[in-house]
């Protein structure tokens, strides 16, 4: 069992149908379920939480947040690169019994696990509705996220149907000194719309008498997404990342490089070097650890989107419907998981530092061999 996450009360995670008949992705289907909106006006240095409890009914596959913005006037502030989804300084999504599925990290953090752990649905940023970096002279960004505790095809998917006993979103916004520096002539007021996507609970047959399956086979795993962030010392030196988010089996691994001053750097150097528990992962430059991303994510490689400065990333799950990619990398509690690499000379004699993301799964049963590793 992962840290901070057990089952619901009275949950099922068997993956045996009720007797032949009609797979639960089949006779199921997906919904989009309004929950509740919010609106706040950014300020320099303030900041707001909001706490919601999830909509109860079917099986929670994660929650969609969009955004929208008006009345920002950037005058003579800058805008940050992090982009739009800077506003949000934290979101975590809740077990019932407040422990966390998907760790507290920023809206630019949950933006890359996004674009690279589900790169079947495309880069975050090309979404309608999503503001261009280059704001001109608005500052008013507006955009789309998926926290999702569902990786694909139910897998990981939540029993939501126990309206005693709900799970929960909780972000901040704010303070507007993430999303621009220098003083904007005014701030935003932002206005943030939450939708829960479910998989609608099914009939017991279908309506020429077949039996559809009565479970999601995805409830056989828990999903959890957690980060630590650690120094990146001085330009020239050696660094040694310990991975401590282990014991469970590792799907991806990203790296956000930051200098001394919070923004995004490419900051490693060659070589990179990837160890398991003595055993060597990898080494090799960081060209070759971006040639391979784009090996793996096509919309790299044919030029839809880009990687974005200082981030790093090695996947360890495969493609659906393709034989691009490996399967996920078991660990225990006790496994010594090592990155080692230099700092670049152009971080002087400062500090930076590094923001280490595993995406995790957690076996609950046998899973079934098509949802395995992807």
């Amino acid at each position: 069992m992962p840290v901070g996450v057990k089952p619901a009360p009275g949950s099922q995670v068997s993956n045996t149908p009720s007797g032949p008949g009609i797979p639960f992705v089949q006779g199921s289907n997906q919904k989009q379920v309004r929950i509740t909106s919010y609106t706040y006006t950014l300020t320099a240095g303030g900041s707001q939480e909001f706490v919601t409890d999830i909509t109860p009914g079917g099986f929670l596959r994660g929650v969609r947040i969009g955004w929208t913005s008006t009345g920002g006037v950037l005058g003579p502030g800058t805008l940050l690169p992090d982009g739009g989804a800077a506003i949000f300084s934290s979101i975590s999504l809740e077990n019932i019994d407040g422990g966390l599925f998907l760790y507290p990290m920023n809206g630019f953090a949950h933006k890359m696990h996004s674009k690279y752990r589900r790169p079947w649905e495309g880069d975050p940023s090309k979404r309608s509705g999503n503001t261009a970096e280059a704001w001109n002279d608005s500052i008013n960004p507006s955009g789309s996220l998926r926290i999702s505790n569902e990786i694909r095809d139910t897998a990981a998917v939540l029993s939501n149907t126990d309206a005693r006993a709900k799970y929960r979103l909780r972000f901040t916004l704010g303070p507007g000194s993430n999303l621009a520096s220098g003083s904007p002539t005014t701030w935003p007021t932002i206005t943030v719309v939450l939708y829960a996507e479910v998989w609608a609970q099914v009939d017991q047959a279908d309506l020429q008498g077949n039996s559809i399956q009565e479970l999601p086979p995805g409830l056989t795993m828990s999903h959890i997404v957690r980060h630590q962030i650690l120094p990146l010392n001085a330009g020239g030196s050696g660094n040694t990342f310990q991975l401590t988010n282990t014991g469970n089996e590792i799907a991806m691994i990203m790296a956000i490089v930051r200098d001394q001053n919070g923004v995004r750097q490419d900051y490693f150097t060659d070589p990179i070097r990837r160890t398991l528990d003595e055993r060597t992962l990898g080494v090799e430059s960081p060209v070759e650890t971006w040639h391979l991303m784009e090996d793996f994510y096509t919309f790299l490689q044919n030029g839809t989107s880009t990687r974005e400065t200082g981030v790093y990333v090695w996947p360890r799950f495969r493609h659906p419907g393709s034989l691009v990619g490996q399967f996920w990398q078991p660990t225990t509690s006790g496994t010594y998981y090592v990155y080692e690499t230099a700092s670049a000379s152009a971080l002087g004699a400062n500090t930076g530092t590094v923001e280490w993301i595993t995406d995790e799964i957690v076996p609950l049963a046998p899973i079934p061999v098509e949802l395995d590793g992807i």
